[in-house]
């Protein structure tokens, strides 16, 4: 049995793990920006829709973006911190929070905090690190 999410939380958290990589493997202090283009181009999603997904992503404080020939996307905190619960949350709020019957609501809400609690363990940095490992 597999668990499913919706391509904005798929492409969201890919995005994020992109960006980590770049904050990861830069210099000190900064870090390459990457634009929209590029990532829709080097991930093969829909640039519109990733333009909407990174305006959620900086609503919340995830992404910063600069304007300008040097501008573009970059994480707004260290990727060690950012935790993929944080980036599903971000473009998908409501995604354990509707109504769900009686008799099965129980089960389904401590599925929901098994999720949020893997979800909330790991880091775009550990996916980074897995990603280059495996």
């Amino acid at each position: 049995m597999g668990y499913h999410v919706s391509a904005k939380v798929d492409y969201a958290v890919r995005a994020t793990v992109s960006l980590a990589t770049a904050q990861l493997l830069s210099a000190p202090g900064g870090g390459p920006r990457s634009r929209a283009e590029d990532l829709a181009r080097d991930l093969a999603i829909p640039h519109r829709f990733l333009v909407n997904i990174l305006s959620d992503l900086r609503r919340a404080g995830l992404v910063a973006s600069q304007r300008g020939s040097q501008g573009g996307y970059l994480l707004a905190r260290g990727a060690a911190t950012v935790m993929v619960g944080d980036v599903v949350r971000a473009v998908d709020p409501e995604l354990h929070t509707e109504e769900r019957s009686k008799p099965l609501s129980q089960l389904w809400n401590r599925v929901s905090a098994a999720v949020d609690t893997i979800l909330d363990g790991v880091s775009l940095a550990d996916l980074v690190v897995a990603g280059a490992s495996g």
